[in-house]
């Protein structure tokens, strides 16, 4: 009898300490763009204590069984492998920003697919999330309104200000558009799940994280969350109108699709307006003397084109020999992408603008192939879940919110470059980490 309860009482002690672990580091690392000289002593705090939920799950829970931790020993293996290739036999691949970055977010991803009670550990660890973004949110926001009054002093792209008509922080306009993506769809995640008072708390997250999203002109954001919220709109419509049903099939599904279409195309226009409301409300209350070039996600300023010279040069430097094909230029290296503009070799980048073309460029072809193959895993797992609707609609959005994740990754290095979204980059590992145990407890 006493065994049963102490049993009981044990479950209830570790999910409540797997859910202040992940609710720590989501919010912790939420503030991310803003450390400064705090930033090195931070990534190695994260990496070890990321590193010891790792060894907790994998080892004294047996998690070494699955096939992800196979694929994610290779993985690293083969960065180690490109490290020491690199740049000789160090210890500093261990306590590189990369390697501590990756032990958070797969720390994440366990704690996840451990967990029995998912649900709870999602309210408590969604809304800290949603908390930490929100004060980001409006600190980014009041500090950019207060720059337009300032006449002298340098702008901070870290902080919050306008720069082109577009609101930045921590660095650019598109990385804090990426937060304000991942906070987006933290809160109608939310508001699905949440009943009484903390709907309004969600509605009220919504709208901010939607406001400050356009005012940030990040097209990729707004297409990646329209389209999560499309997926999700597409099953419902399947559900209530395809499925048992047997006569106009095709027109059935035709229809379903042709509405979510045209959903998704207003819900992205709906992104133009945040710009316009700010841009009229400045006007009001500071007056005409006020110059604001606001700027919208309809703006034509070349960045699908630059990024196609982008991927080109990408692709000559990855066959440039055997060692960055196979092993790629090492996760640890600071290499840019050069030679990307005839005639300007003076202008580089930091990235490719492509998940997988960086992936390669970092990791080489066996890298890849790797996480080719966690990636049809991974959303194996998550197409099933988006089409069970015995899950609460609230989770079966949590697989859309992958999807849109992904799409975002074929024009930005997201969600696997810690150094574009943490927010981002966290909120895709928890779901998938959640996809990975509920299939793990349907076995």
């Amino acid at each position: 009898m006493f065994s049963g309860l102490l049993a009981k009482d044990k479950n209830v002690m570790m999910q409540r300490i797997i859910t202040m672990i992940v609710s720590a580091f989501l919010v912790v690392y939420a503030y991310e763009g803003f450390w400064s000289g705090a930033k090195n002593k931070m990534y190695l705090l994260g990496g070890l204590a990321g590193f010891s939920v790792i060894l907790y799950f994998v080892l004294i829970k047996k998690l070494y069984l699955e096939l992800d931790t196979f694929f994610l020993t290779i993985f690293f293996s083969l960065g180690f492998i490109s490290s020491i290739v690199a740049y000789g036999v160090s210890i500093s691949f261990f306590t590189s920003r990369f390697f501590c970055a990756w032990m958070v977010f797969l720390a994440l991803f366990y704690a996840m697919s451990y967990v029995k009670d998912k649900e709870k550990l999602l309210r408590v660890a969604g809304f800290a999330f949603s908390l930490a973004e929100l004060s980001e949110c409006i600190y980014v926001l009041f500090n950019a309104t207060r720059s337009l009054t300032e006449e002298k002093g340098p702008l901070s792209e870290s902080i919050g200000c306008f720069r082109n008509g577009r609101l930045c922080a921590v660095g650019n306009a598109n990385l804090f558009g990426f937060i304000c993506t991942s906070f987006l769809m933290v809160s109608v995640f939310g508001l699905l799940l949440s009943k009484g008072i903390m709907r309004i708390y969600y509605s009220v997250c919504i709208f901010v994280a939607w406001f400050c999203l356009g005012l940030t002109g990040c097209r990729t954001g707004a297409v990646g969350f329209s389209v999560s919220m499309g997926i999700i709109l597409f099953t419902f419509g399947i559900k209530k109108f395809c499925v048992g049903k047997k006569d106009h099939v095709i027109i059935r599904y035709g229809t379903v699709f042709a509405a979510v279409l045209l959903v998704t195309a207003l819900l992205i226009e709906s992104f133009v307006f945040p710009s316009r409301i700010y841009h009229g409300l400045v006007k009001l209350v500071m007056g005409d003397d006020i110059f604001f070039n606001s700027r919208s996600i309809h703006d034509r300023n070349g960045a699908l084109a630059d990024r196609s010279y982008i991927w080109v040069a990408s692709l000559k430097t990855l066959v440039r020999n055997p060692r960055r094909l196979f092993l790629g230029i090492s996760s640890v290296s600071k290499e840019l992408v050069g030679q990307v503009y005839e005639g300007h070799h003076e202008l580089s980048h930091s990235h490719t603008h492509n998940v997988f073309l960086e992936i390669a460029r970092s990791h080489g072809i066996l890298g890849l192939v790797v996480w080719l193959i966690l990636f049809v895993i991974w959303a194996c797992r998550c197409i099933r879940g988006l089409f069970n609707y015995e899950l609460k609609p609230a989770f079966r959005y949590l697989a859309a919110c992958a999807a849109g994740i992904i799409l975002m990754g074929l024009t930005e290095p997201v969600p696997f470059l810690y150094k574009s979204s943490w927010p981002l980059t966290m909120t895709f590992f928890v779901i998938c980490g959640f996809y990975a145990g509920l299939n793990r407890s349907e076995k």
